[in-house]
């Protein structure tokens, strides 16, 4: 039984894996007897891996039709990132009166690397950059109900972002702003209300960008 629940988060985590990173687009089919053979294992496996990944929103299953890649869902995207914004504004408490020197000192030498990647209008970097300054902000935020919802979204807006930043032309990339910088030095200041207006606009300029590329 418990080699049967192994196999099952293996092949659960591994399929997931490729959706989040695109491996498998948005309305790929995918055939489980194939997956069942890439596993090297039976399809009461594969089948129950996709049944998770199903109701969680990464694929769907049509009886009689097929299993595909879901579309991302642009209604849930808008809904995350206000979620994130309202998430951004409480956490900035928490760093003003938690942040060390030193992580301060690590957000702003991401911040740094961030705009350059934007100076040399390289989408990839940004995007990892960007994610690694959010992640770092976010470790501040202590209530487990919203770390919880946040981890629920985190991954789907991951696609999404992903999408995106592939999708566009270099020259394009110059239109997200860098808000990073400033949040960074807000906090250095411990500056709460400043903090929080840097997030605003940050989350604005974010919403605006990401409306022109996917909306």
């Amino acid at each position: 039984m418990e080699r049967k629940k192994v196999i099952l988060n293996q092949i659960y985590s591994q399929i997931k894996e490729r959706l989040v990173n695109l491996v498998y687009n948005p309305g790929q089919p995918l055939n489980e007897k194939e997956l069942a053979e890439e596993f090297s294992t039976s399809r009461t496996p594969v089948r129950e891996a996709l049944l998770l990944l199903a109701a969680e929103g990464w694929v769907e299953i049509i009886p009689r039709v097929g299993i595909y890649v879901k579309p991302i869902d642009f209604r849930y995207v808008r809904q995350a990132l206000e979620f994130q914004y309202a998430m951004d504004l409480y956490t900035a408490e928490y760093a003003v009166r938690n942040i060390t020197d030193q992580e301060i000192a690590e957000l702003q030498e991401l911040a740094k690397e961030i705009q350059k990647a934007l100076d040399d209008h390289d989408q990839k970097l940004r995007f990892d950059l960007d994610t690694k300054f959010c992640e770092k902000f976010r470790t501040f935020n202590t209530n487990e109900i919203m770390r919880e919802n946040y981890t629920a979204t985190r991954e789907h807006l991951y696609r999404a972002w992903k999408y995106g930043w592939e999708s566009i032309e270099p020259r394009f990339i110059g239109s997200a702003e860098n808000g990073s910088m400033e949040i960074a030095n807000a906090l250095e200041k411990r500056d709460l209300e400043e903090c929080r207006l840097q997030i605003q606009k940050h989350m604005l300029s974010v919403k605006d960008f990401m409306r022109e590329l996917l909306f």
